[in-house]
């Protein structure tokens, strides 16, 4: 009976340090995982980053690299209509009002995945599933990491 009893807390322990953990691997690009930002925190960064007119329901922010050359924003929703909503809304932004980066244009190698070039770095963003990515960094490090991370969900844009 101890054993089961053992065993089960050894299992409880187990699954909930799993449930706090990233949903971002330790390596990136080849890069190691430096400072991880999550929940109020990261909403926040996000929210200032748009000038408070885009506020993701939860966020999380990660770097990687000793002299962070990539930096990777996800926005996470309750489903995928909200992600996909917000990724439309932000393509159209892009391209209609003015902006530090380049219109973004969409990756001929991967459908419904948009890249573009501004505040000195290299964007690459898309949806998969309910969550919304966005890379930042130095264009080798941007499209490795893509490569490593969930494909962008298949659905028709704009």
């Amino acid at each position: 009976m101890r054993a089961r009893t053992e065993t089960a807390l050894a299992l409880v322990v187990v699954l909930a340090a799993s449930c706090g953990a990233p949903p971002l691997p330790p390596r990136l690009a080849g890069l190691p995982r430096g400072r991880v930002i999550s929940g109020r925190e990261a909403v926040r960064l996000v929210a200032q980053l748009h000038g408070q007119r885009y506020t993701p329901p939860d966020a999380l922010v990660a770097e990687y690299g000793r002299r962070r050359e990539l930096k990777v924003w996800l926005a996470r929703y309750p489903d995928f209509p909200s992600a996909y909503h917000d990724l439309e809304r932000m393509v159209r932004a892009l391209r209609s009002h003015p902006t530090p980066f380049l219109a973004p244009r969409q990756d001929r190698r991967e459908a419904n995945r948009w890249f573009t070039v501004g505040n000195g770095a290299h964007h690459l963003f898309w949806v998969s599933g309910t969550t919304l990515y966005w890379l930042e960094g130095e264009p080798e490090s941007v499209w490795a990491a893509a490569q490593e991370l969930p494909p962008p969900s298949p659905a028709r844009f704009l």
